[in-house]
């Protein structure tokens, strides 16, 4: 009885030890899970969308700690070996629960994460086009400022080239106006010699013709003294002969001749002197007639000088009128070439004004091309400052957008992993039933939740089967912020996502917008609304009006501030519903790069893929 006893008591010890070390087993295993979830809670303190669900989850947990920590309370208590077994079965089958429900709640921690990378990736990809577009808009705004200074350098040269052409032009047009007034200076003082020539040719002809003229009026006056001596010495007409002979033959010599006078008068001075001899001393007769052969000799060398000097005088007469027909003729020309040298003249100075006219346009254009070369140069420099500034900020947008890359690879790979271990995680889960009570189970649909305190639901849409729309009015007494978890299920009642959208600022009375997606199709929706303190002045949306325009497939959409206030951010949502009013399409985006200012009108244009009869826009600020 004894050995039995011992042989129980050993086998009670060994009972006791094994449900002992089953219990640490057990209870590590609980502190373990516990940590994780305080691990994954702590990692998804900015997620909110699991956070009812972990919390649950967390609850079952501890409850289950304490069914175990209870049912290890009566193992021991039992002491018998069938119990012990019994307890170490259900033991497993809560551990293995247990760590089915953390691997869930891993699973939607995960799905959670994952479905955050990939709005982060979507955000990512978002930023990367806008610095895409962002580059490319500066890459042609720079084209563009290149483009525009070629032009403004090649209409420069083109200035500078017809300012130097016009410049040359004006030299030639000096140059030709000083050769034609030096030559013009030329057939003046040419002119005037000419004129001087003439002038001196008409007064040596005028002196020729009065010593011509004074000649024949001494021959007329030394014919008639000779007449008168005739008469008086009649009575010496015998002795006379000769002389009278001679004196007849000087007298005709001395009509032909002009400078002969001087001899006529000297041969009538010795004739009177003779005369005057004769009539006083009529006995020296012989001397007289030798005195009067020997001045009729002298008479005849002197007609031979006179005929010769009158020959002399004829040639130089006929060669003064060949050259005055000469200078006729070439004042003729003269005069021909000076009034052509006046026309020229005229047509210089014709063409000189015109030069001077074109000069002062030219250097108004000068100047008005200086000034623009200014303006030119200054917005060549802004150009160029805004091209360094566009430059800077696009090697800041390549250095970011490396950035980007490098933290978008890093978001893949981090992905593919999740993706990795979601899968397995989803293999390993797939074929374990979730316990009752858990929030992942299948759940019969329950009506949508329209309404609750401060809040309601005035409209819902679905296009899709991945789309969820609505509208949602503060129906409260003062103005919220609201938060908003989407939990999608699909036909089978499973869960199939989790959405959490935000809006800071819903003024009492109005209404915002609220459109959910899913990556996966759902089949039914429940939403959790949750209000929080609102984030921003008050009043907003109630300060905004809008009107609709709506031209084929586009809407133009006004949007006036009435208020005494600036929103530097004003976002839309652009609802289109067609003539029956079925819900067709929304569109967003924001007014403006700096929103509106105040009692200020922006104006811009939504388009829609399909047909639409009517808008409804609501706004955020």
């Amino acid at each position: 009885m004894k050995s039995k006893w011992n042989i129980l008591t050993a086998i009670l010890a060994i009972a006791f030890a094994t449900v002992s070390m089953l219990a640490v087993s057990l209870k590590n295993r609980l502190d373990d899970a516990v940590t994780e979830t305080a691990a994954v809670r702590t990692e998804l303190t900015e997620t909110q969308t699991g956070k009812a669900s972990l919390e649950a989850e967390l609850a079952d947990t501890i409850s289950g700690k304490t069914a175990a920590e209870a049912e290890l309370a009566d193992s021991r208590s039992a002491n018998a070996a069938l119990e012990t077994e019994l307890n170490d079965t259900k033991s497993g089958k809560a551990a293995a629960e247990a760590e089915l429900a953390d691997s869930r709640s891993v699973n939607a921690a995960l799905e959670a994460e994952l479905n955050d990378t990939r709005n982060g990736k979507a955000a990512v990809e978002a930023e990367l086009e806008d610095a895409k577009s962002g580059k490319a808009a500066a890459e042609a705004e720079l084209a563009d400022s290149r483009s525009a200074n070629a032009t403004l350098e090649a209409e420069l040269n083109d200035t500078r080239n017809s300012k130097a052409a016009v410049e040359a032009e004006l030299e030639d047009a000096k140059s030709g106006k000083a050769a034609a007034e030096a030559e013009l200076a030329d057939s003046r003082s040419a002119n005037a010699t000419l004129e001087a020539e003439l002038n001196d040719t008409r007064n040596g002809k005028a002196a020729v013709e009065a010593e011509l003229a004074d000649t024949k009026s001494g021959k007329a006056a030394a014919e008639a003294e000779l007449a008168d001596s005739r008469s008086a010495n009649a009575t010496l007409e015998a002795e006379l002969n000769d002389t009278r002979n001679g004196k007849a033959a000087v007298e005709a010599e001395l009509a032909d001749t002009k400078s002969g006078k001087a001899a006529a008068e000297a041969e009538l001075a010795d004739s009177r002197s003779v005369n005057a001899t004769l009539e006083a001393e009529l006995n020296d007769t012989r001397n007289e007639k030798i005195a009067a052969e020997t001045c009729l000799a002298q008479a005849c060398t002197e007609k031979e000088a006179v005929e010769a000097e009158l020959a002399k005088a004829r040639s130089e007469i006929a060669e003064a009128e060949a050259e005055l027909a000469r200078m006729r003729s070439e004042k003729e020309a003269v005069e021909a070439e000076l009034a052509e040298t006046r026309s020229a003249k005229a047509e210089v100075e014709a063409e000189l004004s015109e030069t001077r006219s074109v000069k002062s346009a030219v250097e108004e254009a000068l100047a008005e091309t200086r000034s623009a070369n200014s303006a030119m140069e200054a917005a060549l420099t802004e150009t160029q400052n805004g091209r360094t500034a566009a430059e800077t900020e696009l090697a800041q947008t390549r250095s970011e957008k490396e950035a980007v890359e490098a933290e978008l690879a890093e978001t893949r790979s981090a992905k593919a992993e999740v993706e990795a271990e979601l899968a397995a995680a989803i293999a390993f889960s797939e074929n374990i039933p979730l316990p009752e009570g858990s929030p992942l189970a299948k759940k019969a649909p329950s009506e949508p939740v329209l309404s609750g305190y401060g809040w309601e639901i005035t409209g819902v849409w679905q296009k899709s089967d991945d789309d969820y729309c609505f509208v949602l009015k503060n129906t409260g007494s003062r103005s919220r912020c609201f938060v908003i978890t989407a939990s999608f299920y699909d036909a089978e009642n499973k869960i199939v996502g989790i959405k959490q959208l935000r809006k800071d600022l819903c003024e009492k009375g109005c209404e915002t917008f609220w459109a959910f997606r899913n990556d996966i199709p759902f089949d039914h929706v429940e939403l959790k609304v949750e209000m929080r303190q609102a984030v921003g002045r008050t009043p907003a949306q109630s300060l905004l009006r809008y009107d609709v325009r709506i031209a084929g497939s586009k809407a133009i959409i006004a949007a006036t501030n009435t208020g005494n206030r600036i929103f530097k951010y004003v976002d839309y949502y652009a609802v289109f519903f067609d003539k029956t009013g079925n819900y067709v399409g929304y569109d967003w985006g924001a007014f403006g790069d700096h929103g509106i200012d105040r009692y200020a009108t922006e104006t811009l244009e939504v388009t829609s893929d399909e047909p639409f009869a009517y808008v409804k826009v609501y706004f955020e600020v």
